[in-house]
């Protein structure tokens, strides 16, 4: 018998489809089927079964596995012919990879033997796709003896006693199943083990070990800090997994050190392991963990053109990585208001940053706006965000924008970046421009360029745009081309128009815009005005039976609209996303957009918001507020609102439809979790896929059996009450996970369901931290709350506190809710005085009159834009 082939499964217990484009006969083959979560056995089962292996060679294939052809006998061949440990192929994921990051590839995936003690470009951590010698791989079995982390350590001995295996690049293993590099997708990332028992019981044992018999090699060093920045950026900005609280977080980062105490500085700045490519900031932030200094600055050493920043001599930056990145530029009052930020690689003592223009030397200003990088949700690092306003005297000449440092008594040029959608410019597509007042503007040899416009200057530039875009092989700039041309041929037409274009969540309308949308049309003022919905979507077909027109996404009108707006109205933030132009798609037409933002919400903005909220996010020049406590928050310097009147308080568009109607229905309003759903792998205009793991959490667990406790559902039946459960927007595509019953009705945000009618018709709402408890309470109806100790939370209290603001009770366990929800059908569900003075004082308008006032405002801002 030739290979022994561990085939973990979970519904199909027989290999033959995997196999079947492999070379290897039958009576060559011993098949181990090995039942169970194919998570967990891949790491626990197989390695108890490991002395069951009869075969010369052995190796670990999962359920759903696809092989290249003939690649088994290749590599049992290979084997048979060196005595390297075992043979691994190019090993990558079947599904969309989030993180951008191909571990276990080669830059030129070509086959090579790898000597794992000079070279780490490529490294496994588990026996799954490799084939290995069954008679060392059992025998180095035998002697692993750490708690967790076994099969790490099984790879580890195995590359100790003999450093080299083959890399087969040029072989490919497409697996399903995620590992914890996918961390997007794993469930390990969802379990304290992972973070806590894979270093206290697996590898810092091994490692103090290793150290007590001299140096830790290099091998076991790239292992440890994979596993460290793994746990880092499983969980950075909105990946929390919220499984470490941020009270626990500074006692983790001291077990993190004690790892990292066995990895030397050079190890984590200078490896090129495709196992270890992490962002420039991670990279500081770990040195910063290692040496228990949060505010760790590298040593900065200036020569005549180059910066060279270093951590205990080992290089970390230079000038490159010090680049200037331009988020915004708008023209007012006769200057260029530049919006921007930098890498926080030099403290402020030792640098200091300008802008040039026409020889003039203006020194950027930093602010508090949002930049932050956060890990377990606390900030580990911040760039340094600045406003430069830059004044354009009327000039015939051309004049450039360029940005400098003066740091270790040198001078040196910043080269500039435009990251965002409103950067203006494109380096891809240089030949770009942005045409403001009097002026037309361009990148070009790392300057912006500004000269009078005049309409030739205007078409010669358009024409090369044209060119350079149907130069380019990259479809998403090519395929722009016949829609860019079609709109400069319509600006005669365009230019005469004033547009507004509303959209709510686009696969879903009834939101704050679409009750704008229908409040604004019906005003004589001129304006052109569009409401924007996915044709397949019911509110679609709903909105053209009430007789109005709705624009379809993705159609000719919808483009030009977008492209020429005044005023884009939007309820939900990352505008540009919702019009499919997300990252680079939007290079094509960055300089066309004239557009300002008005945001009319889709929740209130009292909580801790600031990375989707903040000023720059859709370069939002309104913001309808109903409350005073948001226009508190939002005036933070995080949100960046200050000083631009843009902050308006006047009730929110969709509560002019909030008309009690109550009806004997119990109304269950949870909002969602980051580690429930799966990433938004389509865009933030589309529904979510189903997430195949969403039973396994404990917010799954805790709503499902709420609404089947048979307490709730007698004391419903005693008092005539049903019970509605909403699930949020993110959360519907899981709506057969969960457990109906005759009085319980699981209703899906998607098709016909209207908010409007379910929060109207019913008596109660039961809600988390979702903003909906403002539409209820704005109804003086009774709210109360689940905060349930089981359930992470990812709500950050703003102005708003629960416990002396909230509009009613607060619980922290099914039973403790089950008791108050019998007492309110007790007592018809009216809401107690307490909780209707809290309401009173929370919201500055209690009428239907808010389409009116917000339309006000934007006709004023409408005319003030039409005079800049």
């Amino acid at each position: 018998m030739k290979l022994s082939i561990f085939y973990v499964y979970e519904k199909q217990n027989k290999p033959e489809k995997l196999l079947q484009n492999q070379k290897l006969s039958s009576d060559r083959i011993q098949v181990l089927p090995i039942k169970g979560h194919l998570t967990e056995t891949g790491q626990k089962q197989v390695l108890d079964h490991l002395p069951e292996a009869e075969g010369e060679y052995l190796t670990v294939l999962y359920e759903g596995d696809r092989l290249q052809a003939g690649w088994l006998d290749q590599a049992c061949e290979k084997l048979e012919q060196s005595n390297m440990a075992f043979v691994m192929p190019y090993i990558f994921p079947q599904f969309e990879l989030k993180n951008k990051c191909e571990y276990f590839r080669t830059e030129s995936r070509e086959n090579r033997e790898i000597d794992i003690r000079e070279n780490q470009l490529v490294f496994p951590l588990e026996l799954h796709g490799l084939v290995l010698r069954t008679e060392q791989v059992q025998k180095t079995w035998r002697e692993c003896d750490l708690e967790t982390e076994k099969e790490k350590q099984l790879v580890y001995e195995l590359l100790k006693n003999q450093p080299i295996f083959y890399y087969m690049g040029e072989a490919e293993l497409k697996y399903l199943v995620p590992r914890e590099q996918d961390f997007f997708n794993c469930i390990s990332v969802l379990q304290r083990e992972w973070y806590y028992d894979s270093f206290e019981k697996g590898i810092l044992p091994l490692l103090e070990r290793e150290a007590e018999n001299g140096e830790v090699n290099m091998f076991l060093q790239c292992m440890t800090l994979h596993m460290v920045e793994l746990r880092l950026c499983a969980n950075t900005n909105n990946r929390n997994k919220h499984v470490i609280s941020e009270e626990e977080v500074p006692e983790y980062y001291r077990l993190l050190k004690k790892v990292l105490d066995y990895v030397t500085v050079e190890t984590i700045l200078k490896n090129e392991s495709a196992m270890l490519k992490v962002a420039q900031k991670m990279r500081m932030f770990v040195v910063r963990l290692k040496a228990g200094r949060e505010n760790y600055y590298p040593d900065v050493k200036g020569s005549a053109d180059n910066i060279q920043m270093m951590f205990e001599g080992i290089l970390f930056a230079d000038i490159e990585n010090l680049s200037v990145r331009i988020e915004l530029i708008n023209y007012e009052n006769g200057n260029l208001e530049i919006d921007g930020n930098i890498n926080d690689f030099i403290a402020d003592a030792q640098g200091m940053v300008y802008a040039r223009f026409d020889n003039h030397c203006i020194p950027v200003i930093y602010n508090g706006r949002y930049a932050l990088q956060k890990c377990f949700g606390v900030s580990y690092y911040r760039n340094k965000t600045f406003h430069v306003s830059v004044p354009v005297p009327d000039s015939e000449k051309i004049r450039s924008l360029t940005f400098g440092m003066k740091a270790d008594d040198h001078e040196y040029e910043l080269q500039m970046d435009f990251p965002m959608q409103t950067s203006r410019f494109s380096k891809a597509l240089n030949a770009g421009y942005w045409r403001f007042g009097k002026y037309i503007s361009y990148w070009k040899d790392n300057q912006i360029c500004v000269e009078k416009y005049t309409w030739i200057k205007m078409v010669k530039k358009e024409l090369h745009m044209w060119k350079q875009m149907y130069c380019k092989t990259n479809g998403m700039f090519r395929d722009q081309l016949p829609l860019r041309m079609l709109n400069f041929l319509c600006q005669p037409y365009f230019s005469r128009k004033k547009i507004w274009l509303f959209f709510d969540k686009i696969y879903k309308g009834g939101d704050s815009s679409e009750y704008l949308y229908k409040y604004a049309l019906g005003q004589k003022d001129g304006i052109t005005k569009y409401y924007l919905l996915d044709e397949s979507c019911p509110d679609y077909k709903r909105m053209r039976t009430e007789g109005y027109k709705p624009i379809k996404r993705g159609s000719l009108i919808h483009r030009l609209a977008f492209l020429n707006a005044d005023i884009i109205v939007a309820s939900n933030s990352t505008i540009f996303a919702f019009n499919n132009y997300e990252g680079r798609k939007s290079e094509p037409i960055r300089g066309l957009i004239h557009s300002d933002t008005a945001c009319v919400q889709h929740g209130m903005s009292i909580q801790k918001i600031a990375l989707a909220q903040q000023r720059l996010r859709d370069n939002t020049r309104l913001y309808f507020c109903a409350s005073k406590y948001e226009i508190e928050n939002l005036s933070k310097p995080v949100y960046d609102y200050e000083g631009y009147d843009a902050l308006k308080l006047t009730g929110v568009p969709r509560y002019d439809g909030l008309k009690d109607r109550k009806e004997k229905v119990l109304l269950f309003s949870p909002t969602w979790r980051m580690n429930s759903v799966l990433p938004a792998y389509h865009g933030e205009s589309y529904a979510r896929d189903y997430n195949p793991n969403f039973k396994e959490t404990s917010y799954y667990k805790v709503y499902n059996g709420l609404l089947n406790d048979p307490q709730l559902l007698e004391a419903a039946r005693k008092y005539g009450y049903r019970i509605q459960y909403v699930l949020h927007p993110l959360i519907s595509p899981q709506y057969e996970d969960f457990t109906q019953n005759d009085l319980v009705e699981i209703i899906p945000s998607t098709g016909e369901m209207s908010y409007e009618k379910l929060f109207c018709e019913a008596a109660l709402m039961v809600t988390d931290f979702s903003g909906v408890q403002f539409d209820f309470a704005y109804m003086r109806k009774p709210v109360v709350y689940l905060h349930h100790e089981d359930i992470p939370q990812h709500y950050e209290e703003g102005t708003f506190h629960y416990k002396t603001m909230g509009f009613g009770e607060i619980c922290h366990t099914n039973q403790e809710l089950i008791d108050i929800l019998c007492r309110y059908m007790e007592h018809n569900c009216e809401m107690p005085e307490e909780y209707r003075a809290h309401a009173d004082d929370f919201f500055y308008y209690s009428d239907h009159h808010n389409c009116e006032r917000i339309y006000q405002e934007m006709i004023k801002y409408q005319n003030r834009k039409e005079k800049r």
